[in-house]
Order: C-alpha cells, then sequence, then structure tokens
C-alpha cells in the first residue's frame, strides 16, 4: 500500500495521465493541439521507467521542498540587517520552515491530482526562487536554474508562456546596465529552449508558427475572455472509487484517454457538475474582453475586483470539490490576511527593486504577469497559487524574523537572577555601613 494515494479527479486530470501512456507508446502520441509537449512527455515517463503513477506524488513533495528551502533562502536574504538572527542554524531553518507552510497550503489542493498546475508552478517557483537569490554578482548555477525551472515551467503549462517573455524582456532591459552586464548572466535565455521545440513541433504539425493549435486555442481563450463568471469550481458528487483500482491498468486495457465512462474515476457513481460563480456586474453576458472592446470600463473594474475578491477571500483544501460547493469557504479574515500578507511582500521587496539588479525585477515581473493572466481568464484557485505563496513566503518569512529577533533582545534584556541580588545585598549595605562608620 502506497504511503500517498491520489484523490478523486476526473476531466483534465485523467486526461494528462490518459495522454502520457499514449505518448510512452510512441513519440507521435507526445503531441496535443491544446497542451503544451513538456506535461505529456512528464506524465508519461512513470511508463518508460516503470514505475507506478503514485510516484509522481512524491516528485511533487521533493519540488516542493526544495522549491520552500530556495524561496525561503532567497527571502532571508532580503530581510533589513535589524530582523536578521545572528544564530546561523535558527536563522537558516525557520526561514524554509516558514517557506514551506505556505507551500502546503496553497498546493495542497492539487497536490493529489494528475493536473499541470502543481509540477509545472513548482518548477515555476523555483525559477523564481533562483532569480531572487541572484546577487550583485551573478552566480551560474542560480542562473542556469532559473534558466532551466521557467523553461520546464512554461513547456509544461502555457499559462506561463507569457509571465516568461515579461520576465526575460525586463532582464535583458536591466542587463544593458553597465553595473549589471555579465554575460555569464545571458544563460538565463536558455529557458526558450523548451519554448522553441514547442514552437517547432506545433508549425510541423499545422504549419503555423504558433506555441499551441491556434484553431484549437482559439475556443477555449474565447471562452475565457468572454466570461462573467468571478469563479470557477469542479463539483464532484456520488461514491469515490474504490483506490485499489490502478489507472494503470484501465489506460493499459481500454487505451484511451482518460475520460472514457468506464473508468473507475469517471463513471456513474461519480457525477462532474462546474460551477461558474456570479460576479453580477451587469445584467448583460459582458464577459471581462467584451466590457473592454465596448468602453464598459465600470463592468470591467467590476470583473477585476470580483475576481480577486474570489482569490483573495476564499479558500478550498481540495481542487476538486467533495459534497458541494460547501467545501470552499468565504471569509473577510481570509481577505485581512492576504492583505497583510501582501503588505508585508511589498515592504520586503521594495528596497531590492531599487538596485534594478535583472534577477530581482525579472521575478517580480513574472509574478506580476501571472496575476494578471490569473484574473483575466476565469480564476480558479489553481491559477493563482504561485503569487499567493511567493506573497505568503515574503509575510512569513518576515513575521518569523521578527518575532526572533524580539525573543533574542529580550533574552539578552533579561536581568541577574534574584537570588544572585539578594545574595549580593548584604555586602552592598555591610560596604555602606562601614563606610560610614569610619566617616
Amino acid at each position: 500500500m502506497d504511503f500517498l494515494e491520489f484523490s478523486p479527479q476526473c476531466c483534465d486530470a485523467d486526461a494528462y495521465a490518459g495522454r502520457g501512456y499514449q505518448c510512452a507508446l510512441g513519440f507521435s502520441g507526445c503531441y496535443s493541439p491544446i497542451r503544451p509537449m513538456g506535461i505529456v512527455l512528464w506524465y508519461s515517463l512513470h511508463y518508460r521507467v516503470g514505475l507506478p503513477l503514485v510516484s509522481y506524488l512524491y516528485i511533487n513533495l521533493l519540488l516542493l521542498l526544495f522549491s520552500s528551502v530556495l524561496l525561503g533562502v532567497a527571502f532571508s536574504r532580503l530581510l533589513p540587517r535589524r530582523l536578521r538572527v545572528e544564530q546561523p542554524a535558527i536563522g537558516a531553518i525557520a526561514p524554509s520552515l516558514s517557506s514551506l507552510t505556505a507551500h502546503l497550503v496553497f498546493f495542497w489542493p492539487t497536490m493529489f491530482n494528475t493536473l499541470s498546475d502543481t509540477p509545472a508552478g513548482l518548477w515555476a517557483l523555483l525559477g523564481i526562487g533562483a532569480l531572487l537569490n541572484l546577487g550583485a554578482k551573478t552566480e551560474f548555477y542560480y542562473v542556469l536554474l532559473a534558466a532551466l525551472a521557467l523553461g520546464f515551467a512554461a513547456w509544461m503549462r502555457a499559462f506561463y508562456l507569457y509571465p516568461l517573455y515579461g520576465a526575460l524582456a525586463v532582464f535583458l532591459i536591466l542587463w544593458l546596465k553597465p553595473q549589471n552586464r555579465e554575460y555569464r548572466s545571458l544563460l538565463v535565455l536558455l529557458a526558450l529552449s523548451p519554448v522553441a521545440v514547442q514552437h517547432w513541433v506545433t508549425y510541423s504539425r499545422t504549419g503555423e508558427a504558433s506555441y499551441l493549435d491556434h484553431r484549437k486555442e482559439a475556443d477555449w481563450a474565447t471562452r475565457h475572455l468572454t466570461s462573467k463568471a468571478k469563479g470557477y469550481d469542479t463539483l464532484l458528487y456520488g461514491t469515490p472509487p474504490p483506490k485499489s483500482v490502478p489507472l494503470e491498468a484501465i489506460l493499459a486495457k481500454k487505451g484511451h484517454y482518460g475520460e472514457a465512462p468506464n473508468h473507475p474515476q469517471f463513471d456513474n457513481r461519480i457525477r462532474v457538475n462546474a460551477y461558474y460563480w456570479p460576479s453580477n456586474c451587469s445584467s448583460k453576458e459582458l464577459g471581462l474582453l467584451d466590457a473592454w472592446r465596448k468602453g464598459e470600463i465600470k463592468v470591467a473594474a467590476c470583473l477585476v475586483f470580483a475576481r480577486l475578491d474570489f482569490y483573495l477571500r476564499s479558500y478550498s483544501p481540495r481542487s476538486y470539490l467533495l459534497g458541494g460547493l460547501g467545501s470552499r469557504k468565504f471569509s473577510v479574515w481570509f481577505l485581512l490576511a492576504n492583505g497583510f500578507a501582501f503588505i508585508a511582500c511589498c515592504w520586503l521587496l521594495v528596497d531590492s527593486l531599487r538596485s534594478c539588479r535583472p534577477g530581482m525585477w525579472a521575478a517580480t515581473t513574472f509574478l506580476a504577469t501571472s496575476a494578471a493572466e490569473a484574473i483575466v481568464i476565469i480564476p480558479e484557485q489553481r491559477f493563482f497559487a504561485v503569487p499567493q505563496v511567493v506573497i505568503w513566503t515574503a509575510c512569513l518569512v518576515s513575521v518569523t524574523a521578527f518575532v526572533l529577533r524580539r525573543a533574542v533582545e529580550r533574552r539578552k534584556a533579561v536581568p541577574p537572577d534574584w537570588p544572585e541580588a539578594a545574595g549580593s545585598a548584604p555586602a552592598d549595605s555591610e560596604a555602606t555601613s562601614g563606610g560610614t562608620s569610619r566617616g
């Protein structure tokens, strides 16, 4: 019996695993018109090396731990000197544990599904952590890690393509400044290698120099950009399937893409329902793009704030909600906590951004672009995970450092123990009386 097990799932999660099986059978099965080739290759690896599907859960945990340490170290370096803890052990462990807490909270909902969000998001966080760790002197291994991690993230999920372009553009612009012009830092452009491979594969299949099949992608883009929903959830109802039935056996026997009705996690015992949370921004069927095109600025602004409200005022511990909408909790305390975390993150980053280091600005651009993109499309909690992990890591590292620093200062300021003070009192009094009598 495995220590970790997958949650009940459907839809995209099953499709990725099914595509991976087809890819393992032959390279021609690795192409998907609406998904980057990287994620299909990723979910074919366990078939190629003979590992069970549950291996991805352990790989995700390893990536999560690595990312937690990298981001924790990065933000501990950005702390002002007055908040840094003198003890090296505490100063290294506390930020990593703070970062691990943020990672677990926001990646737990998708950790136990075969979705692209968890591996792609964790690779993106590794790249961001590497960029933040770039100091005044460029470290070769951080540049190489940032390039590979961000390139893999975009190759696994097209959502990170435009954030990658934006981050690299800002990096190159700031690199032109004389104090930043280190040629080995240009290795960050290796992030474009997986992107170039994806463009080549799509061109060989469709004849178009696009990242994905433009004709297939257009339908999804229209659906996202013209929706007036402020959020989206996938609801699962019914009896969960028996976990003893392995997904590999079904895929090997049927050879489908994980979406057939007789799939053990997609049969009559589980009903799937898509729920769009209404925004109530307009009585018309106006999405964000429609409102912008028609000059309905108030409607567009209302949609933006409604989607931010969905991201920042609600939370669900699972990506696929079991038992209905009650699994998602809305609370004003979530909103206040996220607001405080954002302020703390800005406070920690503002001084570093003034230095105009390419890595710092590239990481911030990647995060800002990801957050903006998560608002433009129909919001799902998993789309906003990467910005929230970074924001909360910065907040928790700052708060933990403040608490530890205050504890150290109080310990240094503790007066002597009372017994010692009491024991010294007679000597003082004798000295005083002796001096008086001698006088």
